[in-house]
């Protein structure tokens, strides 16, 4: 008799019917929910990629350069505040 395996939240397993029946004894004593896809389930993994491929070509807005001497006016008058 093989020892039951402590699940403490919900997993989610995809795959064929084979490639999950071969993780059986992981689900010995426990309830399962089995759905059936559709045989065209789209692949989440590249339609994720996609929309990042799509959001990265999106315009970007222009950011200003900064001036040269951005951080000299920054720390302008610092001696003269100190007294």
């Amino acid at each position: 008799m093989s020892a039951i395996t402590e699940i403490t939240e919900s997993e989610v397993i995809e795959g064929t019917w084979e490639e999950i029946a071969r993780q059986a004894p992981k689900f010995d004593g426990h309830r399962l929910r089995v759905v059936i896809l559709p045989a065209a389930a789209p692949d989440v993994a590249s339609a994720r990629l996609e929309a990042l491929n799509a959001w990265l070509t999106l315009p970007r807005p222009a950011i200003p350069a900064l001036p040269d001497d951005s951080r000299a006016t920054i720390y302008d008058g610092e001696d003269e505040d100190r007294g």
